[in-house]
């Protein structure tokens, strides 16, 4: 949530088209923010179905990952 509503909305242009993310759901904490990150390429999921697993706590590997899919738009991920 602090990083997405840190960045400026040019930043959440869409890179995937995706309707829907396996394990979470509008009802979801923070449903809003995973889904544009899914969109814009800054999060793809942790596996072939790009499963979030909302209950994981995230890794250093992982918030680097994220960190640097923010700062570098050629990093993003594409999985359509």
């Amino acid at each position: 949530d602090i990083l997405y509503a840190s960045l400026p909305s040019y930043e959440f242009d869409k890179k995937n088209d995706i309707s829907f993310i396996p394990d979470v759901t509008p009802i979801n904490p923070y449903f809003d923010c995973i889904f544009n990150f899914y969109l814009a390429g800054i999060l793809a999921g942790s596996d072939s179905e790009h499963n979030f697993y909302p209950e994981r706590t995230i890794t250093r590997a992982e918030t680097a990952a994220i960190l640097t899919r923010i700062i570098d738009r050629n990093l993003r991920l594409s999985f359509n």
